[in-house]
């Protein structure tokens, strides 16, 4: 089964378990907070601030695609809630993760102005072409590689120097 298979598996038993507690979001946002604290730890805690953009974008993506491959259901979860309906309480549910993640990858490349030059609101661009690009790929890879793929490391960074061809471009 692809990694697809099993997300909608997941993000099904997770829809029964909230149909079973009449709808209450508590169990939702209860989840999504543990699973995310472990995404925002992995990808973020230990990041060096003062180091040069081009040595920390690498880390970010290999932490990311790691995470989102490895933690499928979990991030598929949240990558679909963050594509419902707006006005869905799933959807509520998932917006503050999400903005915070936003947050942290606009405060990333604002620390970065120094060695980007006059940000003139392009961090927010940056942040959003970013996180684009790696949730598009670990989409992309869960539906094409079978469970515990591990994505090589040469790859991960080769994705993060795509990018940052474009920005120093």
């Amino acid at each position: 089964m692809n990694g697809l298979g099993s997300a909608g598996e997941f993000f099904g038993n997770a829809l029964q378990v909230l149909d079973l507690h009449n709808g209450q979001t508590g169990l939702l946002e209860a989840l999504l907070s543990r699973e995310y604290a472990q995404f925002r730890s992995e990808v973020f805690d230990g990041r060096d601030e003062k180091e040069q953009i081009w040595l920390t974008l690498p880390k970010i993506a290999s932490a990311y695609v790691d995470y989102g491959m490895n933690h499928r259901k979990s991030y598929m979860l949240m990558m679909s809630l963050f594509y419902s309906a707006r006005e869905n309480e799933a959807y509520q549910s998932v917006k503050p993760f999400v903005e915070d993640l936003y947050q942290n990858m606009v405060r990333l490349f604002m620390g970065a102005s120094g060695q980007l030059g006059n940000m003139n609101g392009r961090q927010e661009q940056f942040a959003l072409g970013f996180t684009g690009m790696l949730d598009h790929y670990i989409l992309l890879m869960a539906a094409r590689e079978p469970e515990g793929y591990q994505v090589p490391q040469a790859t991960k960074e080769a994705l993060a120097k795509q990018f940052m061809h474009g920005i120093f471009s």
